[in-house]
């Protein structure tokens, strides 16, 4: 335990980034189901191609501002 507390005292700012950048990953993950319903309900069953290409700019920018987190924490000298 002690060698636990001393690693968190040295490395306090990256475990507080990771858990930050695994929190918008998680999010950005959860986004996409929502954003394809939207889609469907509001692009596909109407007719409307401008909702479904809104909606596909959103889920694209979720997708790689999601996936920014992963890169981020297996970065060399990250850990």
């Amino acid at each position: 335990m002690k060698y636990l507390r001393s690693f968190y005292k040295r490395h306090r700012g990256m475990a507080a980034l990771a858990l930050l950048l695994l929190l918008g990953q998680v999010v950005g993950t959860l986004l996409i189901p929502a954003l394809i319903a939207n889609v469907v309900d509001l692009g596909i069953l109407p007719g409307d191609m401008d909702a479904i290409l809104r909606t596909g700019g959103q889920m694209l920018a979720v997708a790689l501002l999601s996936a920014g987190g992963g890169p981020a924490l297996d970065a060399p000298g990250a850990g």
